[in-house]
């Protein structure tokens, strides 16, 4: 990361926060569906999973894809 272009770095805000606005539509409409408890616990597993690959991956791509999860 220490070698991308400036751009690269605010299209981590910009993705983070699509990546909200997404779920803020998807996720409750699941929890009404299936119960808050299920989803909350899909949703915290998913969070997860997508920090430690982001703290591991070195690839600006991947770690765009994983900060929109």
């Amino acid at each position: 990361m220490e070698c991308s272009p400036k751009k690269d770095f605010g299209l981590f805000g910009s993705t983070f926060f699509f990546g909200c606005v997404v779920s803020s539509f998807i996720l409750p409409r699941l929890s009404d569906v299936y119960g808050r408890k299920p989803i909350a616990l899909l949703g915290n597993v998913l969070h997860v999973i997508a920090g430690t690959i982001i703290v591991t991956t070195k690839g600006v791509n991947v770690s765009l894809l994983f900060i929109f999860i």
